[in-house]
């Protein structure tokens, strides 16, 4: 089932219990060492911040009425050493916990780095660059900070709850009953607020996806965007975007202001009310005034954890949110990976057919159809014909980038589909028309067909591929920095590298799509004479823009609508006087006109 189908049952089926498990035994329990210390710490450190208050008191109602002096001097050590431990405990689960979170979120977006590299191109082909982006960085930062301070905030504030509410209760009965009051009102108050602030964030970060997505695009298409003089176009697309996404942020922030400004007028209020019935009391001697000043103080710090609560409770919707797509993907199963009784082979000899292969991008949108041939090994075949005839999708076939609705493509006399993909694809070299390259160095880009190879192996493949003479020319040589998707290299330069790249894969099979389209004829020649080193020895296909450079081939396809309509060498065609001689003459024909 292709990926793009299974993302949508499976985002139906996940619950929150299983997604809690999974991720507990998966990352946290491989951290659980040091993870699980850190929620002690918390809950240490929010017993600690109950204790100053209770010091206030004695000190006010004890120490200071009967003149203790040592009594004082021991409130204030314990004081010390209170707001020590807990300035200790406060920087310890602060570092702790941002690095153990780091170590889990590190594993998280390792993992679904590598499953994205292992999907299927027709999941890629349906998804844009900048929501990837968006799934392995912005979502798994949320995700990192929900696992440090979501656990800090659950732990710490019921501590601090249940703590306080029981001290007041022995403080005084009477004052907790009127404090009590306030909260309900509190509570629905921020509740209500955090979903609408909410609502803000996860439409910021959606915008924030798109805002990638549109990045990606436009810095990628620079190039285009200067010859076609679009920079005020794309100012003004971006800044678009850009207000749309500070328009969200804006208004997710007015409810948090709203939400802190009022949650702190409604606790202001109830600790008026409470200190005015508290004085009374006081002046009645139903409380000291020690106790006043305790509960006073419990009073400031008992919004706080209501805060924090009901701010987590927001918060884990969008934990699971975000857990549920992060499990989404990483449970899609590739639509082409290699069966558990895969065929291994290294010695490949290079022979291909097809064998009425037929094949559709979308469902009953036929892109192929009846294809067959075969190829011998060390023989070369020419697919050519109009644009969108289809010759582009055969040769993907092969190295199974996508797999064919019926019939088969085989490679040794075996279906594709039953080889071990890396020994299929690790046989196979290509060299397209808008080769990628990346923004490394040459030698890095050269060497990305063979990770290990020595500078001396990266060289010998560069003369091979007639491109070391302008790689010397560069400024740092073979240590020039192409620029994004290798834009500081011309077309013929970018193509020579990835004739060299391929040079040092070595590979049985060899497809070149397009490998000489665009370029002058003086580099058309140094291509061609590397084309003829590469091509020795080895099973080809051949896609070509200009007819001239493939009438030496074994075989000639020619490709419209998705079918072989001739096949035959370059002599055969032309005799036979169809749509190949006719392809022929008129691009002989513009060619001389020019």
């Amino acid at each position: 089932m292709p990926e793009i189908e299974q993302e949508k049952e499976l985002r139906d089926r996940y619950r929150y219990t299983d997604m809690l498990k999974r991720f507990f035994r998966e990352y946290l329990v491989e951290n659980g060492r040091a993870y699980f210390p850190i929620q002690v710490a918390h809950i240490v450190g929010a017993l600690l911040i109950l204790v100053p208050p209770i010091l206030l008191r004695d000190m006010l109602d004890i120490a200071i009425p009967e003149g203790n002096l040592t009594l004082v001097w021991q409130l204030v050590l314990l004081a010390f050493i209170v707001y020590t431990s807990s300035a200790l405990i406060a920087g310890l689960k602060t570092y702790y916990g941002h690095v153990i979170a780091q170590l889990i979120v590190r594993d998280m977006r390792n993992d679904l780095y590598n499953h994205y590299q292992r999907l299927s191109m027709s999941f890629h082909d349906n998804k844009k660059t900048g929501e990837l982006m968006s799934r392995i960085i912005d979502d798994l930062n949320k995700q990192q900070e929900y696992i440090h301070h979501g656990p800090e905030a659950i732990l710490s504030s019921v501590t601090m709850l249940v703590g306080t509410l029981a001290i007041m209760i022995t403080l005084s009965g009477r004052l907790t009953a009127v404090a009590l009051i306030f909260v309900p009102f509190l509570f629905v108050f921020s509740r209500f607020l955090m979903v609408r602030m909410h609502e803000g964030f996860r439409e910021t970060r959606e915008r924030v996806a798109f805002m990638l997505d549109r990045l990606e695009d436009s810095l990628s298409g620079v190039q285009v965007i200067k010859v076609f003089s679009n920079e005020g176009f794309e100012d003004k697309r971006f800044s678009s975007t850009n207000q749309r996404h500070v328009d969200a942020r804006m208004k997710a922030m007015r409810y948090m202001s709203i939400l802190f400004g009022g949650s702190r007028f409604l606790n202001s209020f109830g600790i008026l009310v409470v200190l005015s019935y508290g004085a009374i009391l006081a002046i009645n001697d139903v409380i000291t005034p020690g106790t006043l000043v305790a509960f006073y103080g419990y009073m400031l710090q008992f919004r706080f954890p209501i805060l924090q609560l009901v701010r987590t409770t927001e918060g884990l919707s969008e934990f699971f949110a975000a857990m549920e797509r992060f499990f989404a993907h990483l449970d899609l199963r590739p639509s082409i990976q290699t069966k558990p009784d895969s065929i291994h082979k290294v010695n490949v000899a290079g022979d291909v057919e097809f064998d009425n292969v037929h094949f559709s991008y979308e469902e009953d949108d036929l892109v192929l159809e009846g294809i067959n041939f075969h190829v011998e090994p060390n023989k070369t075949v020419a697919l050519v014909g109009p644009s969108g005839a289809g010759k582009t999708t055969i040769v993907r076939l092969i190295p199974r980038l996508y797999d064919v609705d019926d019939g088969a493509v085989r490679v040794d006399g075996i279906d594709v589909q039953d080889w071990d993909l890396d020994d299929l694809r690790g046989s196979i070299g290509m060299v397209m028309q808008d080769e990628y390259l990346f923004s490394d160095s040459i030698a890095e880009n050269i060497a990305y067909g063979k990770p290990d190879a020595t500078h001396e192996e990266i060289v010998e493949a560069a003369r091979l591929a007639n491109a070391h003479e302008f790689i010397m020319g560069m400024p740092k040589g073979y240590d020039t920095l192409v620029g994004q998707r290798g834009l500081k290299l011309s077309g013929g330069q970018r193509q020579r590298v990835s004739i060299a790249r391929a040079f040092l894969k070595n590979p049985r099979l060899l497809i070149l799509d397009e490998a000489t389209s665009s370029v002058d004829m003086e580099t058309e020649k140094l291509i061609q004479e590397a084309i003829a080193r590469i091509t020795q020895g080895r099973t080809t296909f051949v896609i070509a823009h200009r007819l001239s450079t493939i009438v030496n081939a074994n075989e000639i396809l020619f490709v419209d609508q998705g079918q072989i309509m001739e096949r035959g060498t370059h002599d055969e065609l032309m005799k036979r006087d169809g749509k190949y001689r006719l392809f022929y003459d008129l691009q002989f024909r513009d060619q001389r006109a020019m």
